[in-house]
């Protein structure tokens, strides 16, 4: 069983005390749930948020808005910011495995955890990648082309219940 450790200080912080109880509750279910890893930048579909949350789809868009400045959410992607400061792994495994997961994270969500403006023209074709093994690359390559797949789907979804 996998142990996540949040630490008593988050009812302190006064980010998170301004929330709503369902904001706070999301929070904390984001930085609990089994898809967190050391790097804060993970896969977790609305759909599966909705369903461990009991949220119905207005619900979560509408919590999703008072957490911009802590949470990003992205094509099935959230990335927590500052997720450290909740949730401390140290050692030298830990920065090898933290490193793993950033060459697989969308660059996007990359420069949100980091704090870089990411507001202009930024291309979901780039991951952070310092291992330039040929093999690595068509790998990430294959990846990016997963990604797109998965997009272009769930926007001719959504085009289809707009109408």
């Amino acid at each position: 069983m996998e142990t996540r450790i949040v630490h008593t200080k988050i009812w302190d912080d006064q980010w998170f005390f301004n929330l709503s109880p369902e904001a706070q509750r999301l929070f904390l279910f984001l930085l609990s749930c089994r898809e967190i890893n050391i790097c804060g930048i993970f896969e977790l579909p609305d759909t599966k948020i909705q369903y461990y949350m009991r949220y119905d789809e207005a619900t979560l868009k509408k919590i999703k808005k008072e957490l911009p400045t802590k949470v990003k959410f992205w094509c099935g992607w959230v990335a927590v910011k500052n997720v450290d400061l909740y949730n401390r792994y140290a050692g030298p495994h830990n920065e090898i495995a933290r490193e793993n997961q950033l060459k697989v994270a969308p660059k996007i969500m990359i420069d949100y955890v980091r704090g870089i403006d990411t507001s202009i023209n930024t291309s979901m074709d780039t991951h952070l990648n310092t291992n330039h093994n040929l093999n690595h690359n068509q790998n990430n390559n294959k990846r990016v082309e997963e990604i797109k797949s998965r997009i272009r789907k769930k926007f001719r979804v959504e085009h289809k219940n707009e109408n």
